[in-house]
């Protein structure tokens, strides 16, 4: 869907699908006074818990849906509708999923939140079950998928100078607990930049690969030019505007980089929903290939939801589209009383994106159990057999999981029973035979195994005294 620059209200549309073409002129449900009052009705209505939410007795999730209904009414109207409708048929019986690729050239209605798209006729929220993706066409050769996990994510907090640093200090707790399952399978690695300026950024962009780079800050339009900008400290550690195609060419120093996630601090000025709207675009025009520019407060359960399974579709080798709409269902999820799924906005010129093969997520996870297994650290051969089989592996895959999963516990049930004995003998004594049991079973498999010989002879070396006890 294409919407171009009117006048007089007016705006032409272009559709192309597999269902056919329509040409049609938009115009928008509200005039420009009142869309404003809309917009921040939408906003109080993402973050119901605050004070500045005007005072009404609808609920936010019927703001958001009205607001929806009016704006996908609009869209979808004539040819468009019958196309939409068509479409979603075929996606259908083809057993697919219809992606909505929206183009907007005029920049206020960029701004709009199009996510929130409510069809009255589905009664459903579009992005509940179609990935929508703010689409910026690119001539460029597509992007090859990384080879090997983990996902390697770039963050960087800049502290607002008007708001509380502890508030964005949590922002950065939360992306560690919303990713800190994914550290543990060894699907992603994040680190942190150390400091807030520009040459900080560079020097950690410079230090290794990254895929995403995760800022948490603040940023707005430059209204003398119409560029988006985000705020960085200066080497003094004054705060200043860097424009989004310096931000570019900042970013340009690291090759490997497939997409950037800006997201506002819940502590900065402003709080405009669509602060990040053109940096976003313009980073993709650059030659970014995705950008998801977040308004939710990361220090909401429902933001944490969505960074959490977002991230770990993409290392599961998911689509970005489709890893952005999984996320969106996790908020939903989480925080089915407020419609704050709808936030995140994905721009992007290749929405087809996937950061890894199936094949080789599989792969990388069974050498890593290989690993594991022969070093004997089994909870992590377990760890990755697991996520290996889950990926599709091969039957001998689940054999060295259950391999590894019997170990595990073995070795953790002989620890207990000779670290915490029994006051009684008679069930030590069989708590110890059956472990020497268990671990002569596991040697036969493991037979180089030091933590299980290791075991075995004190669990052996404990027979004579539990012996002269029984006597």
């Amino acid at each position: 869907i294409q919407i171009e620059q009117g006048r007089d209200g007016e705006y032409p549309v272009a559709v192309t699908s597999a269902a056919g073409h329509a040409q049609v002129k938009m115009r928008l449900p509200f005039d420009p006074q009142s869309l404003e009052s809309e917009i921040e009705a939408l906003r109080a209505a993402l973050h119901p818990k605050d004070d500045r939410r005007r005072k009404t007795e609808s609920t936010p999730e019927h703001e958001a849906q009205a607001f929806g209904q009016a704006l996908c009414d609009a869209l979808f109207r004539g040819e468009v509708r019958a196309l939409y409708n068509t479409s979603r048929y075929q996606a259908a019986e083809e057993g697919k999923l219809l992606r909505l690729e929206m183009s907007i050239e005029p920049q206020e209605l960029a701004s709009l939140p199009w996510e929130s798209l409510y069809d009255a006729q589905l009664a459903e929220y579009v992005c509940h079950t179609t990935p929508l993706v703010r689409y910026i066409a690119l001539l460029e050769s597509e992007l090859a998928p990384i080879t090997t996990p983990p996902l390697r994510i770039l963050g960087m907090v800049v502290y607002p100078d008007d708001g509380p640093a502890a508030t964005a200090e949590e922002e950065k707790n939360q992306l560690e607990e919303a990713t800190s399952h994914l550290q543990a399978l060894e699907l992603v690695e994040l680190a942190w930049v150390e400091g807030q300026s520009a040459r900080d950024l560079v020097q950690a962009l410079t230090h290794k690969e990254w895929h995403v780079f995760h800022f948490i800050g603040d940023g707005g339009l430059e209204r003398n030019t119409g560029e988006g900008f985000v705020i960085l400290d200066d080497d003094a550690g004054q705060s200043r505007r860097l424009s989004a195609t310096q931000l570019r060419w900042l970013l340009s120093k690291c090759q490997s980089l497939r997409l950037v996630w800006l997201n506002a601090c819940a502590g900065a000025r402003g709080d405009r929903p669509d602060r990040f709207t053109n940096t976003a675009a313009l980073l993709v025009q650059k030659g970014i290939p995705a950008v998801l520019s977040a308004q939710l407060g990361t220090n909401s359960p429902a933001a944490e939801a969505f960074a959490e399974t977002f991230y770990a579709a993409l290392a599961a080798s998911m689509p970005l589209d489709l890893a952005a709409t999984k996320g969106r269902m996790a908020i939903h999820t989480e925080r089915s009383d407020t419609p704050s799924w709808g936030a995140p906005v994905l721009h992007a010129h290749s929405p087809d994106l996937q950061f890894f093969e199936r094949q080789a997520v599989m792969v990388t996870a069974q050498r890593r159990g290989d690993e594991a297994l022969s070093g004997d650290d089994f909870e992590r051969a377990l760890t990755q057999y697991t996520l290996a089989v889950e990926m599709g592996a091969e039957s001998v895959v689940q054999e060295k999981r259950d391999l590894a999963e019997a170990a595990s516990q073995t070795v953790k049930a002989t620890e207990d029973t000779l670290s915490s004995p029994d006051t009684k003998v008679e069930p030590q004594t069989d708590a110890v035979i059956k472990a020497i049991g268990d671990l002569e079973k596991l040697e036969e498999q493991l037979p180089a195994s030091p933590v299980l010989q290791a075991l075995l002879l004190r669990a052996q070396e404990e027979v004579p005294g539990l012996r002269d006890r029984l006597w």
